[in-house]
């Protein structure tokens, strides 16, 4: 069953990889212009709140049209750009990730004090990312209300350690390749510049570095970022909404 699954979300991933891309590009170009734009006016807060929303309507979006691929439906303009359903559930969801990003915030301030931690402790933080994406993309899919869904997606994710592992391996793959995918592009949009500055390159004028520091570079490097992200949440979210569909998990709805 757990090979079936497998298969069956690498063949959703195929065949909706581009649009999800595009829609993941999108949606990260608006959020970092709208980051950078306030950082720029010294409203960073405001900046960081309405980047915040854009983030929560992908991730509404997102679980939207992943469970709707998990299904084997097909997809269309019209999921894409149609309004968002926002329910309870996702304002629980989305904390889910609120929470984890403050534990990791000071886990990585108290990690720095001991660099020789530093290496375990950013796997756990990929390991608890692929649990709590997991947790709540079947969330979503069981029927109950209120504490019995969670409880019981924090076990089923819990219990298949070998999904939550293949994800993981997954995730840390996407990162990889879209930080090495925004490292070249940003050197192919300054590329003639880089390499003049390198010619001409001093200890006392380090002039290439700020090809990875302006503005233009920083746009690049924190939506490629994003557009990683973006999307491995959604390789997640598939991953484990196809595992509850195909195992037609007991769906018991609260009374």
């Amino acid at each position: 069953m757990m090979k079936t699954i497998k298969q069956l979300a690498r063949t959703y991933t195929k065949e909706n990889r581009f649009k999800i891309l595009a829609y993941a590009a999108a949606f990260s170009a608006v959020s970092t212009s709208v980051s950078l734009v306030f950082n720029s006016l010294n409203l960073a807060i405001i900046g960081v709140v309405i980047s915040s929303v854009i983030v929560f309507l992908y991730f509404v979006k997102i679980n939207e049209i992943t469970a709707r691929i998990a299904r084997g439906k097909k997809l269309d303009k019209q999921h894409f750009l149609s309004k968002p359903e926002i329910t309870k559930k996702h304002g629980i969801g989305f904390s889910l990730y609120v929470a984890l990003g403050l534990i990791v915030f000071i886990g990585l301030y108290f990690g720095t004090q001991i660099p020789s931690i530093i290496v375990l402790l950013m796997l756990l933080i990929a390991v608890l990312f692929a649990y709590v994406t997991g947790v709540i993309a079947m969330y979503f899919e069981f029927e109950e209300t209120g504490k019995n869904a969670l409880i019981n997606a924090f076990k089923e994710g819990w219990k298949e350690k070998k999904l939550l592992f293949h994800y993981l391996f997954r995730m840390l793959t996407i990162i990889i390749q879209g930080a090495i995918l925004t490292l070249c592009l940003n050197v192919f949009v300054f590329g003639p510049q880089i390499q003049k500055a390198l010619e001409t390159y001093s200890s006392d004028s380090p002039e290439v570095l700020q090809y990875f520091t302006n503005l233009p570079a920083t746009f690049i490097q924190t939506a490629g970022v994003q557009v990683a992200m973006f999307y491995s949440v959604f390789i997640g979210f598939l991953i484990y909404k196809t595992y509850v569909f195909q195992r037609k998990l007991p769906k018991r709805r609260k009374k």
